[in-house]
């Protein structure tokens, strides 16, 4: 067996191949408007996405079909593959889903953007062990840019909110058994539609809880 293979003889360890098999299939395909391209795998399944700085349009959808032939090609009937345009305009960060890598990356990063990234990364290590109430997202934000204006904050909070709910979902916290309860709705805009009818930032008890998938029984 091949010092390295991931269990078939003469073969790269699947990393090695989803990553190569990704950078062939960008050949050609790289756009000015490609802020950048992720992959993730699991299983029997490869989960990419590309992800532009505007809604992407015909021509984009079709580039990244292009791409999602080119690595079925390369792992048959192995992996169910999947690649998706994703629309992330600037300023919003550019965050990995967990367990994602980078394939692409284009250079743009802000000073803003790396704090951002800091601050999403620490709420999910506290959502490790722990809840994390809406109100604590403008709060670190304020701490993190001082002096920025309720808009700002809030357009912040909105990227932190969005990368957080990738893999966590939004509800309410009873009080006096502790039990999480999910909403049944789209949590990322029933949160933001609440903070914005506030026309400023949420307190304790306002909006809601966020809580790590997979949820405790």
């Amino acid at each position: 067996m091949t010092l390295g293979t991931s269990g078939r003889e003469g073969r790269p360890p699947i990393r090695v191949s989803v990553l190569l098999s990704m950078q062939r299939a960008l050949r050609g395909l790289v756009t000015p408007g490609l802020r950048a391209v992720a992959v993730r795998w699991d299983g029997g399944s490869i989960a990419g996405r590309f992800l532009f700085e505007h809604d992407p349009g015909e021509e984009d959808r079709a580039d990244v079909s292009l791409a999602e032939r080119r690595v079925v090609a390369d792992f048959t009937s192995e992996y169910a593959v999947q690649i998706a345009a994703i629309w992330i305009p600037r300023p919003m960060a550019l965050i990995l889903n967990e367990g994602e890598e980078w394939v692409y990356l284009r250079k743009e990063w802000t000073f803003d953007e790396l704090i951002v990234e800091e601050i999403v990364s620490d709420f999910r290590e506290e959502l490790k062990d722990d809840y994390v109430e809406l109100w604590a997202l403008p709060w670190r934000t304020r701490r993190a840019f001082p002096g920025v204006s309720d808009e700002r904050v809030r357009e912040l909070g909105a990227v932190i909110l969005k990368a957080l709910l990738t893999d966590a979902v939004m509800g309410n916290l009873d009080g006096n058994t502790g039990r999480f309860h999910p909403w049944s709705v789209d949590g990322f805009e029933v949160a933001m539609s609440a903070w914005r009818a506030l026309d400023r930032d949420p307190n304790m008890g306002d909006i809601g809880w966020i809580a790590a998938l997979p949820l405790d029984d």
